[in-house]
């Protein structure tokens, strides 16, 4: 995909309010959004290098991460449901966007996929622009350690923010979906429970764990 693609949606009252285009506004703090998406296509090329692990990947996130701006912070503060879509981004780049995550005090639901539908042609496509040279065993594995991030901060917004559903779009891949649910069950312990089709909800304290509480 040569270029990322970035939504932004807000409620539908604040829809009907006007914009005043005089105000200092920029792209993140010119409505109350509540929901940001970003789709930033595929990394599978990059595999294709040696020491492909020494590249960056040009994304609107690392940016968001290393110059931050007090419009950004607000916004990210007050989101309420991120989607993030992404073939194959290397894992250390994946860490900077739950960077970004980390900073969603009001995030309730949580959306990712990193690796193609299965009804994609993208890795036959790129394979044969490569001429064969991506090597897919480094990109399964940055995937792998990618998904191992993401449960860990999972675990975490679900204790001490306020998410409550993680939605994983990659279990809709029969050949990884039942090692990918078993190793963000690992993960999440009994915090997020797993609902099917690659949906955890937070778990619920139960009326007799309210009670004992304050025993």
């Amino acid at each position: 995909m040569p270029y990322h693609v970035i939504r932004f949606r807000q409620s539908r009252l604040a829809a009907i309010r006007q914009t005043s285009f005089n105000d200092d506004h920029d792209l993140f703090s010119a409505r109350p959004w509540t929901e940001f998406s970003i789709n930033e296509g595929s990394s599978l090329k990059v595999y294709s290098q040696y020491e492909y692990f020494l590249r960056r990947t040009p994304s609107l996130m690392s940016a968001m991460l290393l110059c931050p701006s007090p419009g950004l912070t607000f916004m990210l503060s007050k989101l309420e449901k991120f989607t993030y879509t992404a073939i194959f981004p290397f894992y250390n780049h994946v860490d900077h966007v739950l960077k970004n995550i980390r900073k969603m005090l009001n995030l309730k639901h949580l959306r990712f996929r990193l690796c193609p539908d299965p009804s994609s042609s993208v890795i036959d496509d790129e394979l044969v622009e490569t001429k064969g040279h991506i090597d897919l065993v480094d990109a399964w594995m940055e995937f792998n350690t990618s998904y191992g991030l993401v449960g860990h901060t999972v675990r975490l917004l679900s204790v001490e923010y306020s998410l409550q559903e993680f939605q994983v779009e990659d279990v809709s891949m029969e050949g990884i979906k039942d090692g990918l649910i078993e190793s963000l069950d690992a993960i999440l312990g009994s915090k997020m429970v797993h609902q099917g089709d690659g949906l955890w909800r937070r778990s619920q304290p139960t009326e007799e764990n309210n009670n004992s509480f304050g025993h």
